[in-house]
Parts: C-alpha cells; sequence; structure tokens
C-alpha cells in the first residue's frame, strides 16, 4: 500500500461510498431523434450510408446502444425498425442500417452495428420476432451522439424518409454521469 493512499478515506472518517453509476434500460422511438435533412424527414440515396437520425446525448447523462446480455436473453434489448418514405401512400424502405456513436464534432465516428431493415420489423411487441440488441459499442456522454445510417436498396421509397410514418424502438443504456 502507497504511504499517502487516501482511497479508503471516506470509510475511514464515516463518510458515504460513492456511488456506482447503474445503467437503466431506456427504448428510444422515431421521435427522441432528430431527423437529417429536417427534424422530421431525412433524405437517402440509395447506394450510400446517410445519416437518418441522430441523438444528441443531455448533460449529465451517457448512453450506450442496446442493453443487457446475450448471455441473459430475458435482459437483453430488443430491437424494431420500420422505415417508411414520405409518399401518400407511404412505401417501406428497405437496406442495410447502422448504428453508430459519434462525437459532439463528428470527428470520431464508431459502428456498432450493421444490419438489414427487413429483419428489424417483425414485431413490435413480441420479443420472437424482434432482432436482440445487447449492450453495444463505446458509452457516450455529454454533447456526443447516437447515429443511425442507411445505405438503401435500389428502387425502395421515394428518397425521403418520414418520421410520422417511420417506427423505431431502438433499446439503449442510459447512466448518469453527473
Amino acid at each position: 500500500m502507497a504511504m499517502f493512499d487516501l482511497s479508503n478515506i471516506k470509510k475511514l472518517i464515516g463518510g458515504a461510498p460513492t456511488p456506482t453509476a447503474v445503467g437503466f434500460q431506456r427504448v428510444l422511438n422515431q421521435n427522441d431523434f432528430t431527423f437529417a435533412t429536417t427534424s422530421t424527414t431525412s433524405k437517402y440515396t440509395a447506394g450510400n450510408y446517410d445519416i437518418i437520425a441522430k441523438f444528441q446525448i443531455p448533460a449529465q447523462q451517457a448512453y450506450t446502444w442496446g442493453y443487457g446480455s446475450s448471455i441473459q436473453p430475458d435482459n437483453q434489448g430488443y430491437l424494431y425498425v420500420s422505415l417508411k418514405d414520405t409518399a401518400t401512400t407511404p412505401a417501406q424502405v428497405d437496406g442495410k442500417i447502422r448504428f453508430a456513436t459519434s462525437d459532439a464534432n463528428f470527428l470520431n465516428t464508431s459502428i456498432v452495428a450493421e444490419l438489414r431493415t427487413d429483419n428489424l420489423r417483425g414485431s413490435t411487441s413480441l420479443r420472437t420476432q424482434m432482432m436482440p440488441f445487447p449492450t453495444q459499442g463505446q458509452e457516450m456522454g455529454f454533447n456526443n451522439y447516437l447515429l443511425v445510417y442507411l445505405n438503401a436498396d435500389s428502387g425502395s421509397g421515394n428518397g425521403t424518409l418520414a418520421q410520422g410514418n417511420s417506427s423505431m424502438l431502438i433499446p439503449v443504456t442510459l447512466r448518469s454521469s453527473a
């Protein structure tokens, strides 16, 4: 033990222990995200990875994509995403979707998962028809972003996603970062 080790000082003088940040499950839906073109629409081009939605992390909070562990299926998050365009009769938009984290300046972006949209819209309530989404990637704090990218299939939709026509239920882990 070092001569000036003060790691147990609170215990020695009777102070309360420092609480550990325990994460809890939150499910973000399409209304929690800002869509990329306007606040409620996102333009996309087939064959390109376009940011379609972003969630800026508020002060004193830290987020991680997903929830729980694949070792305990009853304790992990499940993902549902159905993307539709702005047409009068909205068309389903299919392609590859990426979940990423980024710093506030979009200079350091990490892809956490890449999945097919047609595999993500089985059911909003039956977990056997949803994609498991346990905790993944780096925890991000204040002013950083959780990003959703889309690489649409050619001929899929009209080129603009509508927040009001789409549905996203994306599990995340939220921790206090006071």
